[in-house]
């Protein structure tokens, strides 16, 4: 087993806090529009994070991956905004030999829900989400390696914490609505060494 841990914990005297200076209609549309600044604030920032790689046998392993982050301002005794959610990444990956060496593997991102927000900075919480992926890298030769994968394999549709609010209605998004992360893909690449 290969085990990785990253622990840190950061206390920032003037950090630069991005927050609401004001709320202006500043298109006209008749919705007040956040108008954005900094200033200087005392925070904490604390978090872990974590990577294995178990390997059940010679061709069967389990890669796996965990990050936390906590973010305070301590000048207001609330949470910093744009903190994102636990995520945990996790796959089953078996190991190809022969003429083709490389490997396979199905694996997920699982993300919990962020609560701890800034309403100030016009954050909303957001719902924790699952996805999953299906993914190969295969040694051709000559220092060639191919990469081809299916994200997003079941086509979810979910947005992450730090995802950006649609700014007018586009299709069918509304106005502040989150702008969805991508459906089912299909990525290919090549590597040369």
């Amino acid at each position: 087993m290969e085990l990785e841990l990253f622990v840190y914990h950061h206390d920032v005297a003037d950090f630069i806090h991005s927050t609401v200076l004001d709320t202006i209609d500043v298109n006209g549309d008749g919705t007040l529009d956040l108008i954005r600044g900094f200033q200087n604030v005392d925070a904490t920032l604390y978090g872990a994070e974590a990577s294995a790689r178990i390997r059940v046998s010679p061709r069967w392993s389990v890669p796996a991956a965990a990050a936390y982050v906590h973010g305070e301002n301590d000048s207001a005794g609330e949470p910093l905004p744009e903190i994102p959610s636990l995520e945990g990444r996790a796959a089953v990956r078996y190991g190809l030999t022969g003429r083709v060496p490389g490997w396979v593997e199905l694996g997920g991102r699982f993300v919990d829900r962020q609560d701890r927000i800034d309403a100030a900075f016009g954050e909303d919480e957001t719902p924790g989400f699952a996805v999953w992926h299906l993914r190969g890298r295969f040694d051709v030769g000559r220092g060639i390696e191919l990469q081809v994968g299916v994200e997003n394999l079941l086509d979810k549709e979910y947005h992450d914490h730090l995802t950006r609010e649609a700014i007018m209605p586009v299709g069918d998004l509304g106005a502040g609505d989150e702008i969805p992360q991508p459906g089912r893909s299909i990525v290919f690449g090549v590597r040369y060494r």
